[in-house]
């Protein structure tokens, strides 16, 4: 087990992080609406950037800029429930500038049925952000009434345009280093599937590509030297594993730490835990 170091409480539920070249880490906050930035070296905390709606996944861009996927305005309480931006937002993906904290929006607003729900985002070697859409998280905690999740493909000013499909609320994702494939977690399905690419800019169906315990409902996922990081939010741990889909390494974090994404910077392993409002870190050893 690594010594896990505490660095920030007190937050709202954060999500992200992302290392910056400067060694500062980034991260969102849902419930409080911002982007902050947090310097190892100083313990200073900046506030960067505020939302409309809620802002939930992060990630830095080909072009240095920060990218935020906002869906609409909703995050997660302890209890099980949702609370609600007044008023909502359309979702989004918003460039954000690193230096000044401008918004601008970077695809054109769909006309789909219902709310558009980004929830995180990566970018494909086309420079398109790919993104999940859980669909309709209102039902929580009903979790059957879920309808098909989406996964959306962007480019700058255009209109998303879906490439997959997928149940069970389709939430981190990343692509496979060997083969390009889309690797996506399914929060309430225990595991992580794979989208072929179909050589035409879009996906093939999915298929199991790790069945994760029980208890694993896996959020924001990474990977960093030849592994794979998950992050549990409802298992309340961390998983490494090889890029078979395998489980070398897992790391608890208590009952109700609720591990939402993570990121490798200093050779340290950053996550955000969402209901307790930390940031928290420990040293990467790269998994037996």
């Amino acid at each position: 087990m690594p010594q896990i170091t505490t660095h920030l409480e007190g937050l709202g539920f954060p999500e992200g992080p992302v290392a910056l070249h400067d060694g500062r880490i980034a991260f969102v906050d849902l419930r409080d609406r911002t982007l902050r930035y947090f310097d190892p070296a100083s313990g200073d905390l900046e506030t960067i950037a505020r939302f409309p709606g809620s802002p939930n996944g992060l990630r830095r861009g080909p072009d240095g800029a920060l990218y935020v996927a906002n869906n609409g305005g909703l995050w997660p309480m302890p209890d099980g429930t949702l609370r609600f931006a007044e008023p909502q937002h359309p979702g989004t993906v918003h460039r954000v500038d690193p230096a000044t904290g401008e918004l601008t929006d970077f695809f054109a607003q769909p006309e789909i049925d219902g709310p558009l729900r980004p929830n995180d985002l990566v970018f494909d070697d086309r420079g398109r952000v790919i993104f999940t859409d859980p669909r309709n998280w209102e039902v929580i905690p009903d979790y059957a009434a879920f309808e098909t999740g989406r996964i959306y493909a962007a480019e700058p000013g255009g209109l998303p345009e879906v490439v997959g499909r997928v149940d069970r609320f389709c939430n981190g994702l990343a692509f496979h280093p060997g083969d390009g494939s889309l690797l996506v977690g399914l929060s309430y399905a225990n595991r992580i599937v794979r989208f072929a690419a179909d050589g035409d800019g879009g996906f093939e169906e999915p298929t199991d590509w790790a069945v994760l315990d029980e208890h694993m409902a896996p959020d924001g996922i990474l990977v960093h030297d030849d592994r794979l990081i998950v992050t549990g939010s409802r298992g309340d741990e961390v998983q490494v594993l090889d890029l078979e889909g395998a489980v070398v390494e897992r790391i608890p974090l208590g009952s109700g730490s609720d591990p939402t994404n993570v990121c490798v910077m200093a050779g340290r392993v950053w996550v955000t835990l969402g209901y307790p409002g930390t940031l928290v870190s420990w040293p990467w050893e790269r998994g037996a």
